[in-house]
């Protein structure tokens, strides 16, 4: 987790942005966001994930052999 001050030095993506980088469908974004498997805040309606979650989320992907 950032602090409040690490938190204006990070990048962060929405889920469109995920998808379109990663190929991975809208609904296996927002999945991971809701079971916590991918960390993001939210900004009043709007999901923030810094880019070095999803870079930690992905590897985990690669390293489970059930994920198709």
């Amino acid at each position: 987790m950032h602090s409040d001050q690490d938190r204006s030095m990070v990048r962060y993506l929405r889920p469109s942005d995920v998808v379109m980088q990663t190929g991975l469908s809208k609904s296996t974004v927002f999945a991971a966001l809701w079971s916590g498997k991918l960390e993001a805040y939210r900004h009043g309606r709007a999901w923030l994930i810094p880019v070095e979650a999803v870079d930690r989320w992905i590897r985990g992907e690669g390293e489970d052999e059930s994920v198709a």
